[in-house]
């Protein structure tokens, strides 16, 4: 491509980040810092040959001599040291590709970037990211050294001379020809793609065969065929390029420009616009006759100590410009460019990193082709903005950056405006018509204020409203006349309020009306008043919240209600309640026949607690002894509580905490140790009792004996425990049976089935393949059989561990039900218990089989893992699920042994499962060493009876 191109559509776009394994941006010691108009062709002497593609400086042969005499040397000494030079593993040649970018900018050149960055994609998307990229940087436009081409030679031959590039991608108008000049020094045998390359340099010289890339058009007359078609009238045409003084590798896209204007030169004049500062340029731009089409080609330079890209110039220009402003590439459009024939940089890019694909993939180079492409394209603000009719323009013009009209941005708005407008009169005619009803429903209630000051009279109800802004109180007449205050005095603030209730009473009024403001509750209230004469009277006190229009609590109001003759009533009941208690006494007598334990106390701490005559049977005491364990010391039962195995304090025990917290306790279960050494087992509840103000005043509980309940308890687990170890013993036994006779003579059947086809070799074909069927048959019942007898009885279990046994059903069982099995285990702690790793392996298959057979789903997935309390293990499907209340109440025992072998060993067993949402298994097991209920020293010369000891023993006879 053209240096024009390059530098323009280098500074056209931002940035793009990417990432490389190694990149650099060299510098050599001394460089200074040049302006961007610097070039890097120009400090190296003018010879025949194009200065980049002479004969190498007698420095650089004699340095590049030097090191290449000692890198000789180090070579044969490592060759002739003992041992010589041994071949890398695996080969000396990589799979992997390396590819080499050169920038001839720095790494601020977006253009650039996005051009490596569609190199990188294509190659690392077909060779599945085997490619390693490097990347160096010239950052021509800003050294200004005269040496540095040699110096950046040297810095790339100490870098990559002992690397194998595959391929070097040349990008921007000076790295083409730096490559070509220097290739040989540190990459010769690399093939070069170039992308922005410098025009006049191909020009000059001839590629190496192995040298290639693109060059996009630089093509002006169809955007000059396009002005002179919208400007008839004109009579010059602006071209804005530059500064080429400066930037002496712009000389030939200057030359091509000149001569595609030539034929228009005999209809309109072709001011050159472009040299010194970009101010410079606007001044000029600006002084051009109004209504001169602008061709704005490339500018790019600094400004004071700034530099200024050719996009930044490019809005500079189109802001001062007389004229709309057109160009031949998309990269300024949506910088106040109106259009034109414009090339896509997009394109290019693309069919670069193509062609590079093609040389890293061994295809044959071919010489450097010039892209034809674009397209008419405009921006319709500009059209807009100079009046240009989008009918005139050519036939298929893209026409970019369409602006809505006024209808099209705001025709929601305008429809709901219109809208708004229709409402709110229909809502004024509505407010007229409520403030008429309003102006009525006032008069009436005139009319009905005496009516309800009789109404609160007769009921003897005061209302009231607080303001919490301004501690304002309002009351009515009657609430005057419940807390004896006079009616003609204003109400009393909030403040004063504690002088109208007792003590107690305004505490509970406190709290009720901080609620009520803080969390907008009401509340009702029986308070106390007192009246000025220290008269009592009894109200219930009722309010709610007060809001304002955006809901927050700006007071209170309410009534307060006199209830005085009630209170009274209700102490004539209590009266009554009295008498009853002494009927109660009488019911005490009653109880005392009753079939079940029963206590009472009648004080909070439950010092002194009487029991019926079971009551005291059951504690072996006296009837009328003291039954509390929070008695005196002189009083104090000689038994005690426990639970879990632990003796409970006495505020622990249920009448205790009853009375105390005055909350009901649920059926406990205790045991009592009688001094005896008896223990009993317990079913304890018990219930507060209150006393006339509502407080707790003791306890009454009850008191079940289990004991003959816990003991068959006890038997039935045991049993449960003998079944299983039963059970084990029966599977080993059965399992050695298959393994040991059943799978020996089914193998060799199978064996003699074989022979009997090879002895046979002239029976017909039938007769033949049926022979081979029932082998095949044979064979397979032998698997089946086999895994059958893993099933029943694992040895991997007693001399692997849990994991890798369970590891290896999974595997087995997957493979047989044609599955997917993901197994993981961690953290488990040393070789577990045999029980332990018995169960939780018997729960894992029986889950397994479980979620197979029902669940519908072909992935499952089982977790082992140790934790500080015990050992987890989860089964997990996403099949179909079930409802569980179901599965228990159903006729199957699958989860039914589960849960019993895991209880036996104090485990727990949980199942969550949602219909179509899959089902989790999770059992857990303590560390500790399982104990049974039945686990007692030996007895009568019998074994103590543990569960797989006699299967375990049974296991060392049977191994796969």
């Amino acid at each position: 491509m053209s240096c024009l191109r390059s530098s323009l559509r280098s500074e056209s776009a931002s940035p793009a980040s990417h990432e490389s394994e190694q990149s650099s941006a060299y510098n050599p010691a001394g460089a200074t810092l040049a302006s961007p108009g610097g070039s890097l062709v120009n400090r190296i002497p003018e010879v025949e040959q194009d200065p980049w593609i002479g004969p190498p400086l007698d420095s650089r042969r004699s340095f590049f001599t030097a090191k290449a005499l000692v890198v000789l040397g180090l070579s044969l000494l490592l060759f002739c040291a003992p041992g010589g030079a041994q071949p890398a593993p695996g080969g000396a040649q990589s799979k992997n590709k390396t590819v080499l970018f050169l920038h001839s900018e720095a790494a601020d050149a977006p253009i650039f970037v996005a051009q490596e960055q569609n190199v990188r994609r294509e190659l690392q998307t077909s060779f599945a990211n085997k490619v390693q990229f490097f990347v160096e940087y010239m950052d021509h436009s800003r050294v200004e050294h005269p040496g540095y081409a040699d110096s950046l030679a040297a810095y790339l031959h100490d870098k990559y001379a002992s690397k194998q590039i595959d391929l070097i991608v040349a990008i921007g108008p000076e790295a083409l020809p730096f490559t070509v000049a220097y290739r040989r020094e540190f990459s010769p045998r690399a093939p070069v793609v170039f992308s922005y390359p410098n025009a006049g340099f191909l020009k000059r010289i001839s590629l190496p065969s192995d040298v290639t890339g693109l060059v996009p058009p630089l093509e002006v007359t169809p955007t000059l065929n396009l002005i002179l078609m919208l400007h008839p009238e004109t009579k010059q045409i602006a071209i804005v390029l530059g500064p080429a003084s400066t930037r002496p590798n712009l000389a030939s896209d200057l030359e091509l420009v000149r001569n595609q204007l030539k034929p228009f030169e005999n209809r309109v004049a072709f001011p050159l616009i472009g040299e010194g500062r970009i101010s410079d340029v606007a001044s000029q731009v600006a002084a051009l006759p109004p209504g001169t089409p602008i061709l704005y080609l490339f500018y790019v330079g600094d400004q004071g100590k700034d530099f200024i890209s050719a996009v930044n110039a490019a809005d500079v220009v189109t802001r001062v410009a007389n004229g709309p402003v057109y160009d031949v590439s998309d990269a300024h459009l949506g910088h106040g460019i109106l259009g034109g024939w414009l090339s896509s940089d997009a394109d290019y890019q693309t069919n670069i990193a193509q062609l590079a694909l093609h040389v890293l993939q061994g295809t044959t180079l071919s010489p450097a082709e010039k892209i034809a492409d674009g397209r008419y394209i405009f921006d319709e603000r500009q059209l807009k903005k100079w009046k240009i009719d989008p009918d005139k323009l050519p036939p298929g013009s893209e026409i970019r950056f369409h602006q809505p009209s006024v209808w099209e941005q705001h025709r929601w708005w305008m429809v709901a405006g219109l809208g708004v407008i229709v409402f709110q009169a229909v809502l004024i005619f509505s407010l007229l018509m409520q403030h008429r009803k309003r102006l009525l429903a006032e008069k009436g209630l005139l009319n009905n204020s005496a009516t309800l000051k009789e109404a609160q009279r007769l009921a003897g109800v005061g209302s009231w409203q607080w303001d919490s802004r301004t501690d304002t109180v309002t009351w009515t007449e009657e609430l005057y006349r419940i807390v004896g205050r006079d009616p003609r005095q204003p109400a009393p603030s909030y403040k004063e309020h504690p002088g109208i209730y007792a003590a107690e009473s305004w505490e509970r009024l406190q709290l009720a009306v901080a609620d009520a403001l803080q969390a907008g509750s009401s509340y009702e209230l029986d308070l106390r008043i007192i009246l000025p004469d220290s008269t009592i009277r009894w109200a219930i006190a009722r309010g709610e919240p007060v809001r304002d229009a955006h809901g927050q609590i700006i007071g209170l109001h309410g009534t307060l209600q006199d209830i005085t003759e009630r209170k009274r009533a209700e102490q004539t009941l209590r009266d009554s309640e009295e008498r009853a208690n002494f009927k109660a006494k009488e019911l005490e007598t009653v109880l005392n026949t009753a079939p079940i334990a029963l206590y009472i106390a009648t004080d909070t701490q439950c010092s002194q607690i009487t029991a019926n005559r079971i009551g005291y049977e059951l504690l072996n005491l006296q009837i009328g002894d003291n039954a509390s364990k929070s008695a005196p010391e002189h009083q104090m039962p000689s038994f005690r509580i426990m639970r879990d195995g632990v003796e409970l304090p006495p505020d622990e025990l249920p009448m205790q905490q009853a009375a105390s917290t005055g909350v009901y306790v649920p059926a406990t279960s205790l045991s009592v140790v009688l001094a005896d050494g008896t223990v009993r087992h317990l079913l304890a509840n018990a219930a507060p009792l209150f006393n006339a103000e509502g407080k707790p005043s003791g306890a009454v509980g009850s008191t079940l004996d289990v004991t003959d309940r816990k003991l068959a308890e006890e038997a039935l687990a045991s049993l449960s425990h003998k079944l299983i170890e039963a059970q084990e013993v029966e599977r080993t036994r059965i399992a050695r049976e298959l393994h040991d006779d059943f799978s020996q003579r089914l193998a060799i059947l199978a064996i003699n089935l074989e022979q009997l086809k090879r002895d046979c070799s002239g029976l017909p074909v039938a007769v033949s393949k049926r022979l081979s069927e029932l082998g095949k048959m044979t064979s397979e019942l032998t698997g089946d059989i086999q895994t059958l007898s893993h099933e029943l009885h694992s040895s991997k279990l007693e001399y692997l561990g849990l994991d890798k046994a369970l590891k290896g059903f999974c595997k087995e069982f997957a493979r047989h039900q044609k599955v997917e099995i993901d197994f993981e285990s961690h953290d488990l702690p040393g070789p577990l218990q045999s029980q332990t790793a018995l169960c939780l392996y018997r729960v894992a298959q029986e889950a397994l089989h479980n979620s197979a057979k029902h669940s519908g789903a072909r992935h499952f997935e089982v977790r082992l893992w140790g934790s500080a309390d015990g050992i987890h293990l989860t089964v997990m499907d996403p099949g179909a699920g079930f409802q569980t209340n179901a599965a228990d109440e159903g006729q199957g025992i699958g989860l039914a042994s589960m849960k019993e072998r895991l209880r036996l060993l104090n485990g727990t067993l949980s199942i969550e499962s949602r219909a179509r949402r899959g089902t989790t298994i999770h059992a857990w097991l303590p560390l500790d060493e399982p104990s049974y209920p039945d686990a007692q020293p030996a007895r009568d010369g019998e074994p103590r009876n543990e569960l797989t000891h006699s299967s375990l023993a049974m296991s060392r006879e049977h191994t796969n």
